[in-house]
């Protein structure tokens, strides 16, 4: 198992482990809900047999007669607590407020608005609780991607977090059929049929209370497990296509499938295990996960640093490789390292900016100004010169230059004179000193804080002196 692999593996895990806390929260909203769902029922029925002085029995066969007066004001004020700050059951309790649909209503009608309370009220929890986890987990899966790129491929360029627009338009996706809201109301709808029916089912073999109320909480159990199969099932979409985005980003043109091999890999995924496709390529259900519901599967860059030769599809021991870079220690400071570049990326059109305010600050020739091929390929990259050399080797390892693509660096220096501000050193026999601090991306995407020192006489400027500052 590579370092990736294992990476990918161990977040795949951690994003299921996450899911597991909307699971219990979720799980606690369906509990209260059949709770008052099985209470409501048996006020109602209980109620009206007093109001007609009917047995049991004999209620369940009259429910179509319309409420009192006393149960219409006790159903609607339950209601009304009931719906607190849930949008969708305040406008049904409005509704339920008004004159003519109180004096229409029946028991059975006021049964079936509890019903569909108790499945509003769980469609809305779901689809609030899965919404922020996917949002949240869309950005941490995107970024833990890039993280395994760079240190699988020993670059560092910055990373910003993805825009809302993009996670919405993930979370939006109709890739099974609907979007995962439109299945959640979906279920709702079916939830509320399947409620009703057993009420009518339950009227029509003359259930006593304790019946109806074992049927509807069997049938709550069902309505939760859909909602759980539908988060983990999401889980792995979002944090699937969150991968596809930074393989797109980061120009990855292969990504490789990922299956969590132990006991539970099914036959559709195992086979899978290893495969490289393209990232233009890919199809949900068909090389990319989701497979299939609750699917677990995952994907990293198809980068020849992750290849492995006589690949194993049979379950390895989920350990951390020896020397693995892709640690939570490295993660952090990973991201210790990105929150560095998007302050240099900050603080370098600040400075543009400065300049453009304050032309007169400005370095005399900067459209003129040389730098002599000698003090790059000569002295800052030559390791025979001690000196030049350890400037050479924090230009290496910063930005990406060295004595193979020297010139690219000569020909940015050169760029960014007419950029940033320089202030004025002194002077000497050999003309006037500036200084110009500079803030450029190198070839390696990242962007570091470069000192130049130039030296002007009269129409010409020329670069005296250069190094990484920090």
């Amino acid at each position: 198992m590579t370092a990736a692999e294992y990476w990918a593996e161990r977040g795949s895990k951690k994003y299921q482990a996450d899911s597991e806390r909307v699971l219990r929260s979720l799980a606690h909203s369906y509990q209260q809900a059949t709770i008052r769902l099985t209470s409501s029922t048996e006020k109602i029925i209980k109620s009206f047999a007093r109001s007609y002085g009917l047995t049991i029995d004999q209620a369940v066969h009259e429910l179509r007669n319309p409420v009192s007066q006393a149960e219409y004001e006790r159903l609607a004020m339950e209601l009304a607590g009931y719906a607190g700050e849930n949008a969708a059951l305040k406008q049904m309790y409005m509704k339920a407020a008004t004159r003519p649909y109180a004096e229409r209503l029946s028991w059975f009608d006021a049964w079936n608005m509890n019903v569909d309370a108790a499945a509003t009220r769980v469609a809305s929890d779901t689809q609030a609780a899965l919404t922020e986890r996917l949002s949240g987990l869309y950005t941490e899966s995107y970024l833990r991607e890039m993280f395994s790129i760079q240190q699988t491929s020993g670059t560092l360029f910055p990373v910003q977090a993805p825009g809302q627009w993009l996670i919405d338009q993930a979370m939006r996706d109709p890739w099974s059929g609907r979007s995962f809201s439109e299945t959640i109301w979906r279920n709702k709808d079916r939830l509320v049929a399947a409620l009703d029916d057993i009420l009518i089912k339950g009227v029509e073999q003359g259930w006593g209370t304790v019946r109806m109320a074992d049927e509807l909480a069997a049938r709550m159990q069902v309505s939760y497990r859909d909602a759980e199969r539908l988060i983990r099932t999401e889980t792995t979409h979002i944090a699937v296509q969150a991968q596809m985005q930074a393989y797109r980003d980061a120009n990855i043109e292969a990504y490789m499938y990922i299956a969590v091999e132990d006991d539970r890999t099914c036959e559709t995924c195992g086979p899978l295990h290893g495969e490289t496709f393209l990232v233009l390529g890919a199809v949900i259900g068909v090389n990319c996960p989701p497979m299939h519901p609750r699917c677990r599967c995952s994907t990293i860059a198809g980068l020849e640093e992750n290849a492995q030769s006589g690949r194993s599809h049979g379950p390895e021991p989920m350990e951390e490789p020896e020397g693995n870079p892709l640690t939570e220690k490295a993660y952090k400071d990973w991201q210790a390292a990105q929150a560095l570049q998007c302050e240099l990326i900050k603080e370098r059109e600040a400075r543009i900016n400065r300049l453009r305010e304050h032309p007169e600050l400005a370095l005399p020739n900067a459209a003129s100004a040389t730098i002599a091929d000698a003090k790059l390929e000569k002295y800052i990259f030559n390791p025979e010169r001690k000196d030049g050399w350890a400037k050479g080797v924090a230009f290496a390892s910063v930005l990406g230059y060295d004595i193979n693509n020297w010139r690219e660096l000569r020909d940015v220096i050169i760029a960014s004179a007419a950029l940033f501000p320089a202030e004025k050193r002194g002077e000497d026999e050999y003309g006037e000193k500036y200084e110009q601090a500079m803030i450029i991306q190198g070839a390696n995407k990242a962007y570091g804080h470069v000192i130049t020192g130039w030296k002007r006489l009269m129409e010409l400027t020329w670069l005296a002196t250069l190094y990484i500052k920090g």
